[in-house]
């Protein structure tokens, strides 16, 4: 709040921030090493507080309406699929029972909720003969 209250000055009442305002704010919290998700907190509390102001008549439209969230700045993790070994590994440790669900699950890509809630007409048991 120090940055805005130095670099707008004529700012006194919310009817007088503007989108552009609010960027360089950001901005600046950026450059002074802020990390986009906290960043991205900010903007969530400036919405909230904005929204407040209309729902309460001080405002017709938001300054924050069109400021998007900055991007996450974590790396994405890579995706760890299992090997066909390490599946198979997986599956020699379990009982009949568990080893067909879960070679199901395995060879269809279904999701365990999605076997759980599949009901008869979902199968299609196709039988091709020579």
């Amino acid at each position: 709040m120090e940055f805005m209250r130095e670099a707008f000055p004529q700012v006194t009442h919310c009817r007088q921030v503007r989108k552009i305002y609010l960027e360089e704010c950001l901005d600046h919290l950026a450059e002074a090493g802020q990390r986009n998700s906290t960043l991205n907190g900010q903007l969530r509390f400036l919405r909230a507080l904005f929204n407040f102001a209309i729902k309460e008549g001080y405002l017709l439209t938001s300054p924050v309406k069109n400021i998007n969230q900055r991007r996450d700045d974590k790396k994405a993790k890579p995706n760890k699929a299992w090997t066909p070994d390490q599946v198979d590994q997986i599956l020699e440790t379990l009982s009949p029972h568990w080893r067909q669900i879960h070679e199901f699950l395995y060879i269809t890509g279904m999701r365990q909720g999605e076997i759980i809630n599949m009901t008869w007409d979902a199968v299609k048991l196709v039988v091709e003969v020579m």
